[in-house]
Parts: structure tokens; sequence; C-alpha cells
């Protein structure tokens, strides 16, 4: 019988290994949490200088895709124009006008200069890229749903009157599945500046829907978030303190820029010419004001934990179990991939590993960080590392270092 391996260990042997510069690990039971670790650097030193070859490299690949983008610009101009009058009067805000918790808002982004790396800390903060998926847009619609105001059902035409043709018939259940045929994403952070202007984009006429068919799209929750400020009157951040982080204790979450605290570092962008820290990294989100259904959200591995925990218990904060259930049971199975609403469901080769149930349920974010959940074994466990800093790679390595922390969670768990 094989012996289980520490999973805090597994994660220090691949910041050891330079898999990951640094890492905030934390897994446990519904009875709550085992084990919270910090290994690694949240800044490496001279990240800016060490990155600055490949980062012009990249920057000159930017220009030349802002050219081509010339075109592709024209036309979202276009449909903004025809569709302005129209999305004037939504009530969707510039993510700039929305509301700021006190922890994260009211004053600039931090400018990074560090020379000298900054340690982790458990209670470093990461920005969670698209686990702003689960942990703020897919519970404010439950919010919503459990609300009565609105259905899975309805469609994309009955909250944005400007939508066109296929785009306008959307469903929010094909919109939380990934099923809507939408595409994956655009350059938006090239082309428009507002949430308004991106959604005249989005749900124009002009993109090819192939609905039904599994697309992962940022596109498709940039529209949800917007749902829940057509419908609530609130921007998305404020509804999710409301209704989401405050009831459930998670104090370090919300939406940036972060300042006063310690964040970890992702990468030297090319675009904005500066390693990112207490900065949204995905573009799309930054150009749209840093608050997005799809990206933006910051927060800690403690406040993950918490956020797991009332999912392995079905708390009723969230929604009532009918709901939660129909959240995690699945939507969608085409070419080994599961989603549930907004979640993963375990499959062939995900990042959350072999032993695992097929009930098991997660997400992953492009920065490096993940969250996943069994509620037939009974655990869950956060891994936030800055795989990104100073720069990113194809991702492989941090899709290994997923499946072999889950693995060692599942087997500490059973032991």
């Amino acid at each position: 019988m094989r012996v289980a391996e520490d999973p805090q260990a597994v994660v220090a042997a691949a910041v050891e290994a330079r898999e990951v510069p640094g890492a905030v690990a934390v897994y446990g039971t519904r009875e709550g949490t085992s084990s919270i670790g910090a290994h690694g650097f949240a800044r490496l030193a001279g990240a800016g200088r060490e990155a600055s070859a490949k980062s012009e490299k990249r920057r000159a690949e930017v220009q030349r895709a802002g050219a081509q983008a010339e075109v592709q610009r024209e036309v979202a101009q276009a449909e903004v124009q025809r569709a302005g009058a129209q999305a004037e009067v939504r009530r969707v805000r510039s993510p700039a006008q929305m509301h700021r918790p006190e922890l994260h808002a009211q004053q600039p982004a931090p400018t990074p200069g560090a020379e000298v790396p900054e340690e982790m800390h458990a209670q470093t903060l990461f920005d969670l890229a698209s686990l702003t998926k689960v942990v703020a847009t897919l519970p404010s619609i439950l919010a919503l749903l459990s609300d009565g105001r609105i259905s899975l059902e309805d469609r994309t035409g009955d909250f944005f009157p400007f939508a066109q043709g296929a785009a306008a018939r959307l469903s929010l259940r094909s919109l939380l599945s990934h099923s809507s045929g939408l595409p994956a994403s655009l350059p938006l952070y090239r082309e428009v500046g507002t949430v308004a202007n991106a959604l005249s984009l989005i749900l124009g006429d002009t993109l090819e829907l192939e609905p039904g068919k599994y697309v992962y799209s940022d596109l498709g929750f940039i529209t949800l978030g917007a749902v829940v400020e057509e419908v609530s009157g609130q921007g998305l951040e404020e509804f999710a303190s409301e209704r989401v982080f405050r009831p459930l204790g998670m104090v370090d979450t919300g939406f940036g820029p972060v300042v006063g605290r310690q964040v970890a570092a992702t990468e030297n962008c090319p675009w904005r010419g500066r390693v990112m820290q207490g900065e949204v990294h995905d573009e799309n989100a930054f150009a749209l004001g840093g608050v997005c259904g799809h990206a933006g959200l910051f927060g800690t591995a403690e406040d993950l934990a918490k956020y797991a925990l009332a999912w392995l218990r079905l708390d009723e904060r969230l929604g009532p179990e009918r709901l939660l259930n129909e959240a995690v049971s699945e939507q969608l199975e085409q070419n080994g991939v599961r989603r549930g609403l907004g979640w993963q469901l375990a499959g062939e080769n995900s990042s959350v590993g072999p032993l695992a149930s097929s009930g098991a349920f997660g997400h992953t974010g492009f920065t490096g960080t993940s969250l996943w959940c069994d509620p037939v074994q009974g655990w869950f466990a956060v891994l936030l590392t800055n795989r990104v800093h100073p720069q990113r790679d194809d991702g492989a390595r941090i899709h290994r270092l997923r499946r072999r922390f889950h693995e060692a969670v599942a087997r500490a768990v059973a032991s």
C-alpha cells in the first residue's frame, strides 16, 4: 500500500524545483481546515529585469497584433454605434463607477519596484483570475435565482434589448455551462473601453455562434456579471460582497486594485509595461475597469477555504440545497469535459487528479489558482500560486502540480 505523501511537502518540492515561484496551499474536510502552508516567494528579486528580454519580444508581438486588430476595431465601433442609444439607458455601469470595499479601493494601484524577494505568507492575497467565475459571479446568480428574480431559462434578450439574432436567445443556463456557443474570448482591451460597449459587441450579430457546443467562454461570464448588475441595480462587486463574501466571513476577498496588503505578483506584462502586482492580470478585465464576471477578484487561501466549506456543507447562505445540487450536477459532457453550472466536474485528465470521485467539482485560474471540492470523499483543496510570475508558460507544469497535490490530499484524508 502506498504511503500517503504530505500535500504541503508536494507543494514545497514544486517550489524548490522552481515549478512555481511560490504558493499557499490549504486543504481540509467538512469538519474544517486541516492544514495551511505558505511556500516560496510572492515576488522574485528583480523580476522586471529578468523578464525584460522576453517581455520586449512579446511587446513587439502585441504591437503587430494591434495593427491587425484595426479592422476588428472598426467593426466593433460600428456595432457600438448601432446599439449606442439603447446601451446608454442600461443600468449596467462602468466598473470605474462601482463601489469599492475599504480594503481595496480609493487609492491608486501600487507601482512595484522591489529589488529584494518578497516571501510568501498565509495571508498573501492572490489574483484569483477565473476563480472569479465561481466565487463571485456564480453565487451572485444563485442569489438572484433564490430570490426568484431570474430563471435559468431566461434569455440574454430579456435583459439586454440591444442583443441581436442568436445572441439574444442565449439562456443563463447555457452561459453558466459554457454551452452558449459564444467564443472563448475577444481582445476587448484593444477594441472597447466599457462593459456596455463590450456587451454590444458580444451580443451583436457579428459573432458566429455554435449553440450547444462546449466552448469555455470568458465572454459568457462577462455577460453573466452584467446580468447581476442589470437585475440587482448594484455593481457586481457590491452585490457579491453583500450576498456572498460578508455572510461567509470572507473579509479579505474583493476586486482590485489592492493597496496596503501583500499581493502575489503575476506577469511582467508587455502591454502594460510592468510587473502586475495588486492589479488584475487579465487584460480584458483590466481594460474594463477591473471588475468583471470572468476575472478581477483577489483573495486569500483562508477565505477560499471558507467558501469551499460552504459548498461542501451545502450552506443555505449560498442558496437552497436543491439549487446548490443542481449547480454541481452534470449539465454538459463533451470530449471528456464535464461541466456543471459554472463548475468544472471531475473528468478525464482534469486537474483534480485520478483519485477524486466523479462527484468532485472545482475550477482553476490562469494565474495559477485552483479550488476543488469532493463531496463524496468529503474534502476540499485550495492551491494558490503565482505561476505566471514573471512570465507565463504553457501551463503544463501547473497542471501536473495540481494533480499531484490533489492526489496527496485524497490520500491524506483517506489515511
